[in-house]
């Protein structure tokens, strides 16, 4: 049994995910940032980029607290652990969510 997370990616249960590299983790922490996909179907170690583990690890927290999440947001989290640097900083941030489609972050 497979389950589609996101178009162009599967998630096979009881197996070790694939690692989301360059711009298609870019993508998929864009969708998170924006509400178009569930971080907790994601974790930090499905992404392989260091920075992009701090931000998901951050989407997770804010998530599971109920608490908006959004760059702001999660840059604030970033900066209380002290890897808002390491983690490309606000500006990367903003860069991630310009690799959505204009459509998918107007809704």
């Amino acid at each position: 049994m497979s389950v589609v997370l996101f178009p162009g990616t599967l998630h096979i249960p009881d197996k070790h995910p694939p690692s989301l590299t360059g711009a298609a983790a870019e993508r998929m922490i864009a969708r998170l940032l924006v509400g178009d996909a569930r971080p907790t179907l994601w974790h930090v170690h499905e992404f392989e980029d260091e920075r992009h583990q701090h931000i998901v690890s951050a989407i997770r927290d804010l998530g599971s607290k109920g608490a908006a999440v959004s760059p702001m947001s999660v840059a604030r989290v970033l900066d209380a652990r002290g890897v808002l640097d390491e983690s490309g900083g606000p500006t990367y941030l903003i860069k991630i969510l310009q690799s959505l489609p204009l459509s998918m972050g107007a809704a």
